[in-house]
């Protein structure tokens, strides 16, 4: 199920313009590392994120 998750965040952020490097699904979140390009507000993002 890890995987699958990790595909849909990749796929999210993909649309969204942002590339994932790290992430860790743990039981009850997800920690992610995001490069997000200087044109994205981060705080734009993070609210895209918490979805």
């Amino acid at each position: 199920m890890r995987k699958e998750i990790g595909g849909i965040l990749r796929e999210l952020c993909c649309q969204q313009g942002v590339e994932l490097i790290e992430g860790y699904a743990m039981r009850d979140h997800i920690h992610m590392l995001l490069m997000i390009p200087p044109p994205i507000q981060c705080g734009k993002h993070h609210r895209f994120s918490e979805r």
